[in-house]
Formats: structure tokens, sequence, C-alpha cells
């Protein structure tokens, strides 16, 4: 497993993106600790990654407040990773009805060099991998998830 021993904080944790990273940390063996501003929904997130073996804890944290996210960091201690996902719009496409979903995957999919859409869980296992040891040469990079929609 690719993060055992780690330390991990998801910012965001409770959407579908975040959630869906956390997931993957979890299964590689780090454990997660879920921050964001809503309990109920952490809570939930947490609960899927200790029913599939995982550890998390949560925290209700205002990561736009520095010392809540100050008195947070001191709470989890060691940290290895830190993955940050406030301020982004996340939508979940698996709650979209299915001839939606299809037609968005196709139309993301044609703007794409490689002609097709980057799922959740593609997501999940990039930022396994740039959490990883396996991943410790790559300093001051931006990894692009868009599957050549951005060019960067």
């Amino acid at each position: 497993m690719m993060l055992t021993g780690k330390n991990a904080i998801v910012y965001g944790a409770a959407g579908p993106i975040g959630s869906a990273v956390a997931k993957a940390f979890a299964a590689e063996g780090a454990t997660v600790h879920l921050a964001g501003r809503t309990q109920k929904t952490l809570d939930q997130v947490a609960d899927e990654i200790r029913a599939a073996g995982g550890q998390a804890e949560t925290g209700v944290v205002d990561a736009l407040d520095e010392k809540s996210v100050d008195e947070h960091a001191a709470a989890v201690g060691r940290i290895d990773i830190s993955f940050n996902l406030i301020g982004h719009r996340q939508s979940n496409p698996d709650t979209y009805p299915e001839d939606l979903r299809r037609a968005l995957e196709k139309d993301t999919a044609a703007r794409t060099m490689l002609k097709r859409a980057a799922t959740l869980s593609d997501v999940g296992a990039v930022a396994v991998f740039a959490a990883s040891d396996q991943a410790r040469a790559l300093t001051g990079t931006a990894l692009n998830l868009t599957v050549g929609a951005v060019v960067n």
C-alpha cells in the first residue's frame, strides 16, 4: 500500500471529489482526517471509509479561518499529506439522471486529447500517487486531471 502510516488531511472532504480522494488515501493505508463545514456529511464519508476497512477521523473546520485550520492541524499532530479542495465547486455526476450523465461524459470526452473523461476514481488514484513516495521527484508541480481538455 502506497500510503501506509501516513496522516492525511482532506479539506472539502465531504464533496464528491474530496470524498473520492479521501477514500483512495484510506484504501492505500493512510489515516484520513476529513475536514469540512458539515459534521453530518463528514460522518457519512468516514462511515464509508471505515466500512471498507480504512481509518478516518472528522473535524468541522472553516478552511478560510486560519485559527480554525491551525487548531485542527494541532489536534491532528503529524501531517504527511494535505489535500485542499475548498473553493472548488463539486458536483457528483453519479447523482445525475443516466441520460444526462452519458451526454455529459460524451461531450466532455469529445473535448479531450484522449477522448475520455476522468472519473472520480481516476482523480483519487492520481492523488494517491502524488502523495506517495513514488512521486518524491515531483516538486512545484500542478497535476492536470483534465485528460487533455486543458493543456498546460
